[in-house]
C-alpha cells in the first residue's frame, strides 16, 4: 500500500502564501482507532464543535508507535493492538513559526476501556469520545472544514480528513486482497 505523505502549507490550506519550514517544532503520533464493528474513534471537542482523531506529542524516549498507543489510552481509555504505520503528515504553520510532523497509524481497540487521562486543556475543550462509521466521520470532518475559518483548526481538520481518507484507501485495498484470495 502506498504510504500517506501529506504536506499542508498555508497555501494548500487557503490561508496565505506561506511555504515550507525546515525545522520540526513538534513530533506527534496520531491516527485511526477502530472498534470491533470497524467504527472510528473521534474525540468531539464541545468547546469548538470540532472532532479530532486520537493522538498527540511524542515524549522523550518514545517511538512514534509507543506514543500513539499511549495517546490512545489517555484520550479514549482503550489499549490498542500493534499499530500499523499509514504514513506522515506535516503541518507548516508559517504564521505561528510551527512545523508539526505527525506519524499516522491505524490500530484496533483492545479489551474494555479503562479510565481516560485527559490533560487540563483536553478537559477544558470538553473532549468526548464518539464511535462513528468511517464515512460518517469523513462527512462530519468535511462539513466542519467547510465552515472553519480559524487558522489552527483548519490545519487540524485538513490533517484529520487526510488520515480518514488514508484509512478508507487501506480498507479498500484490504478488501481487494481478500477477494483475490
Amino acid at each position: 500500500m502506498e504510504r500517506l505523505q501529506l504536506v499542508i502549507t498555508e497555501k494548500t490550506a487557503a490561508l496565505g502564501e506561506g511555504g515550507r519550514m525546515a525545522r520540526v517544532s513538534r513530533r506527534a503520533a496520531r491516527g485511526i482507532l477502530r472498534d470491533a464493528q470497524g467504527r472510528v474513534a473521534l474525540l468531539h471537542m464541545a468547546g469548538n464543535g470540532c472532532d479530532k482523531l486520537p493522538g498527540g506529542g511524542i515524549e522523550d524516549g518514545e517511538s512514534p508507535a509507543q506514543a500513539f498507543c499511549r495517546e490512545v489510552r489517555e484520550e479514549t481509555g482503550f489499549a490498542c493492538d500493534t499499530p500499523v504505520l499509514l504514513g506522515t503528515v506535516e503541518e507548516h504553520k508559517v504564521r505561528n513559526a510551527f512545523l508539526q510532523r505527525s506519524f499516522v497509524f491505524t490500530a484496533a481497540a483492545r479489551g474494555e476501556p479503562g479510565e481516560r487521562a485527559l490533560t487540563r486543556a483536553e478537559q477544558a475543550a470538553g473532549m468526548e469520545l464518539r464511535w462513528l462509521e468511517l464515512e460518517e466521520a469523513r462527512a462530519l470532518t468535511m462539513g466542519s472544514l467547510e465552515n472553519c475559518a480559524e487558522y489552527g483548526l483548519k490545519f487540524m481538520l485538513l490533517r484529520e480528513l487526510a488520515i480518514l481518507n488514508a484509512e478508507k484507501a487501506r480498507r479498500a485495498q484490504e478488501k481487494q486482497e481478500d477477494v483475490r484470495e
